[in-house]
């Protein structure tokens, strides 16, 4: 017998061993199927050396996976990780008889091995070859990775070496707290790779794949932001993310079919989870299209305003330059990310955002111009209409271009200021109102204020802003997965007064600021 076929046979001998002493056979039923326990090391050797094909002939080569990185399988794998390979049992009702090892067979991890604590960083690094992902291996000795045994990793700093776990693509149990306390702050249930569409070019929708997560699997990771489910459809143990960032996205993938009929039963029990777990769950469209993605209400929303304060960008002396302190004073309002030099803009390859409006009070200097609404408390926009404006409007165009190619992956960058997804689409979250002539407090009264405005999104109703009488900034929160458009594609805003706050001087209407923000920026 070759001397590897030896060592693998004395490596599965001590672990039936050790479960037959121990009694670790598996209960839980999956896809008509049932786990039993261990199989002998001599059964496993006969039916791997009968089983081999030219895959499992390249196990030892390193591999790309989905986001360019290398993986590496084959012995290096084996010899680091503790597991077990497991059989299935045909359930009763199922008599198709199952060909290949792989149909037959099962691994399960349990962590890394005894010695693996010795130079964690280096090897670790070794084994996966990335600096990014640490990625658990597909398969082991041939047979597919379904299940990762609870408290694998718990403990296990991972965070030094990586800053995101990517599971494997066929796992469909994830054991409880086996990733609680790693330091990371993404979490990749790798699925079915996006095929390459051109633009308008639709998917069809896929079955989505059952995981079980178990109780705390990936608590106490207090960086933990970003969760990407691909198309996985999840049941969630008790306290799964508890620990974690306060500000956590959980992303799945969806489909043409999930836009043409009723969401699927899955999709609305991501959303529901989501929502009870104070998550935002973000739909990641698996085709590009040539035109904004818009989800309008049955009727328009009613959305009232966070008030909050002016403070210190781009526009502060240089002492207090892009300080981001707030303050009465304070020359800017809108988005600090707006405001960062070399920030989440400096990478696009294009970018569009204009401003037009029905009218505009005429001035020489322009001070009342439309395009004054990005930044400057200085200035402001008036309508131009003989009374107080009823019917006038802001028109809006905003597009962002990327030179990253659209491959369907998702990416989660940590922003200049908050963390952001990317995925090729732009996402529009959040508006932002000074309402009134903003210089000072005298110009303010003396002009009029909008009180009502509605929003049209590509020229349909969308929603009522409320807007509060105050000279502060005023935002206003959209459903995050509402307004989207693909990179390079526009989306066309129009805010239309409905309701006035009349000055104590004039009838001209002014706003000093209207900024609409989306998510899906990068920097370099």
């Amino acid at each position: 017998m070759k001397k590897e076929n030896l060592l693998s046979v004395l490596l599965m001998a001590i672990v039936f061993i050790e479960c037959s002493l121990t009694g670790c056979g598996l209960a839980k039923k999956t896809g008509g199927q049932e786990t039993i326990n261990v199989i002998s090391a001599k059964e496993y050797a006969k039916k791997a050396e009968s089983s081999k094909d030219k895959d499992n002939a390249d196990n030892d080569k390193p591999q790309n996976n989905m986001n360019g990185e290398i993986k590496t399988d084959g012995k290096m794998l084996e010899d680091c990780y503790e597991y077990e390979i497991c059989r299935i049992k045909e359930s009763e009702n199922n008599d198709t008889q199952k060909d290949g090892l792989a149909d037959e067979y099962y691994a399960v991890i349990k962590g890394f091995r005894g010695d693996f604590g010795e130079d964690f960083a280096a090897k670790i690094k070794k084994l996966t070859q990335s600096y990014y992902y640490f990625t658990l291996p597909e398969t082991l000795e041939g047979v597919v990775v379904k299940e990762i045994a609870p408290n694998a990793f718990q403990n296990v700093d991972l965070g030094s070496c990586f800053k995101a776990i990517s599971l494997p693509s066929g796992v469909v149990s994830v054991g409880k707290e086996c990733f609680r306390n790693c330091g990371v702050f993404k979490i990749e249930l790798a699925g079915d790779a996006a095929a390459e569409n051109d633009l308008g070019e639709f998917s069809e929708s896929v079955e989505r794949r059952e995981v079980i997560v178990g109780d705390r699997a990936f608590a106490d990771n207090p960086d933990l932001w970003g969760i990407w489910l691909d198309n996985a459809a999840p049941s969630f143990g008790r306290e799964v993310f508890a620990g974690c960032s306060s500000k956590q996205y959980l992303c799945y993938r969806v489909y043409r079919s999930d836009y043409e009929t009723e969401p699927c039963k899955a999709l609305k029990q991501l959303e529901a989870y989501a929502a009870e777990n104070g998550m935002e769950a973000v739909e990641i469209p698996d085709y590009c299209s040539d035109v904004p993605l818009i989800r309008y209400p049955k009727e328009p929303y009613t959305l009232t305003a966070e008030v909050k304060n002016f403070f210190y960008g781009e526009s502060a002396d240089d002492e207090l330059f892009c300080a981001f302190t707030y303050d009465d004073d304070a020359p800017d309002f809108g988005f600090p990310e707006w405001h960062i030099p070399c920030g989440e803009f400096c990478a696009m390859s294009g970018g569009k955002y204009e401003i037009t409006a029905s009218s505009e009070l005429a001035s020489q200097d322009g001070r009342y111009a439309a395009k004054n609404l990005i930044y400057d408390r200085e200035t402001s926009w008036a309508e131009g209409a003989a009374d107080y404006g009823i019917g006038e409007s802001i028109r809006i165009t905003s597009g962002c271009s990327y030179s990253d190619k659209w491959d369907g992956e998702v990416f989660f960058y940590e922003g200049d200021i908050e963390p952001d997804v990317f995925d090729g689409y732009m996402r529009y979250t959040k508006i932002c109102v000074v309402n009134g002539y903003a210089k000072n407090r005298e110009t303010w009264e003396e002009n009029s204020r909008a009180k009502r405005m509605l929003l049209y999104v590509e020229d349909a109703p969308y929603a009522y802003l409320e807007l509060e009488d105050t000279i502060r900034p005023q935002y206003f929160s959209l459903p995050i997965n509402d307004i989207k458009a693909a990179n390079g594609v526009d989306v066309h805003f129009e805010f239309v007064i409905e309701d006035i706050y009349p000055g104590t001087k004039y009838e001209d209407t002014c706003l000093t600021g209207l900024v609409v923000e989306f998510m899906g920026r990068h920097g370099h």
